[in-house]
């Protein structure tokens, strides 16, 4: 059963990442959004383990996308299928 609990938590964190690419066309912040949502479906659908590594996955996100925060503070990170100026 555990491998379903994964596979769901997977599937709503790619949902996520749709959801908001197709409401906001900014890759990064849906990058953002499903990595810091993904721990708290892991700690609902799969266990508290998952949930955890998830959460540091989620920190080392953050980290990556430091510059991505930035341009999306500024409102100048480019949206996908838009030509850069």
């Amino acid at each position: 059963m555990q491998s379903l609990d994964n596979s769901v938590c997977l599937t709503v964190a790619f949902g996520i990442w749709l959801a908001v690419v197709f409401t906001t066309r900014i890759s990064s912040l849906s990058a953002l959004i499903a990595a810091l949502l993904s721990p708290v479906f892991a700690w609902y659908f799969a266990d508290p383990r998952v949930a955890a590594v998830l959460a540091i996955l989620a920190v080392l996100v953050i980290i990556r996308h430091k510059d991505n925060i930035v341009r999306l503070r500024r409102g100048e990170e480019p949206k996908i299928g838009l030509k850069r100026k």
